[in-house]
């Protein structure tokens, strides 16, 4: 493969898949996953928004991106929230190019 013919845009059948792959969807809601896990530990709202950053896209996050997190947190309940927000990652364009 030449290294022109190398995109760095997501395809759309990329994109499709992470959005409605049922092996992801499954891996979101497993009993021992990290989404489970972490939503049944002690640790508080920030402590898992950075977690979840950590993991999927090795940094931790910014500002504006903990805020957003924070309001996913305010208004669903813990499990939930913990699954959106590891769901918005694995779905983001870092991500993509990192994995």
């Amino acid at each position: 493969m030449c290294e022109c013919e190398r995109s760095n845009e997501p395809s759309i059948s990329q994109a499709l898949h992470l959005i409605n792959s049922p092996e992801i969807q499954a891996k979101l809601i497993a009993k021992n996953g990290t989404a489970r896990r972490l939503a049944n530990s002690k640790l508080n709202h920030d402590e898992i928004i950075d977690e979840l950053f950590l993991s999927a896209v090795s940094r931790f996050p910014r500002d504006d991106e903990r805020t957003l997190f924070r309001e996913v947190f305010a208004t669903t309940d813990r499990r939930e929230a913990v699954a959106d927000c590891l769901w918005t990652l694995l779905n983001s364009k870092l991500f993509l190019y990192n994995h």
